[in-house]
């Protein structure tokens, strides 16, 4: 059973962290000024850990487990954007 959804759910986990780590590199090359690719990149980079401390300290059902999941898929989806400006300006 536990097999089973793992292997459905790969190519989905995949796909987030690969635009999690596009994040942290693709805003030097879309933003303008470089201390707003950096302030982007950290905030990138600690929106996934914080995202998993949050559901290991309040667990999987609590509400503010759930906000930080919804922020961390409009984070991914921003992150997404950018990725496509970026392919549309090279």
């Amino acid at each position: 059973m536990f097999v089973n959804r793992f292997i459905l759910n790969v190519p989905f986990v995949y796909g987030a962290l690969c635009l999690w780590i596009a994040g942290m590199i693709v805003p030097f090359y879309t933003f303008k000024r470089i201390w707003l690719s950096i302030f982007y990149g950290v905030l990138n980079l600690l929106s996934l850990p914080v995202t998993i401390l949050v559901g290991m300290q309040y667990g999987e059902s609590a509400i503010q487990y759930k906000i930080i999941s919804f922020l961390l898929i409009l984070w991914i989806g921003l992150n997404t954007i950018l990725l496509l400006r970026m392919m549309k300006k090279h």
